[in-house]
């Protein structure tokens, strides 16, 4: 299996939770570029790289089994170190738009056996994405 760079496993984390629901919405599409925009983990990642893993990424998505083949991609491309900022990166996609569906609580559980995230981590980061998406 091929590994991905760092950039791009974040990446496919972020399109993959919200393509989940074979929707990808505005808000989440902004949440994604807003981001890679102010996380530092992201400063050498360029607009033109970011639409390149996307693509990539979705046509991984569109082929058979195409979610368990990105998760294993991710699994196997991301240190253990960026496990839990993966996660935390999937939540707050997920949160963008107010909505988790069925899909998204699916791969979210799915990334987060993948990555071996605990319980009271998922919980933790959970809560996190929650307050950070509330609406005034």
């Amino acid at each position: 299996m091929k590994k991905l760079n760092q950039d791009a496993a974040l990446v496919y984390v972020m399109v993959t939770t919200a393509s989940a629901d074979m929707k990808l919405v505005d808000p989440e599409l902004r949440r994604i570029g807003a981001i890679c925009d102010v996380l530092p983990i992201f400063d050498d990642l360029s607009r033109e790289e970011l639409q390149n893993h996307s693509t990539d990424c979705r046509r991984i998505l569109a082929s058979d089994n195409g979610i368990s083949k990105i998760v294993e991609l991710i699994k196997a491309s991301l240190p253990e170190r960026l496990h839990e900022t993966a996660y935390a990166l999937a939540l707050d996609i997920a949160a963008s738009d107010l909505q988790v569906p069925p899909q998204e609580i699916r791969f979210l559980q799915e990334l987060g056996d993948a990555l071996s995230i605990n319980k009271l981590t998922v919980a933790a980061l959970e809560v996190s994405a929650q307050v950070r998406a509330r609406r005034p």
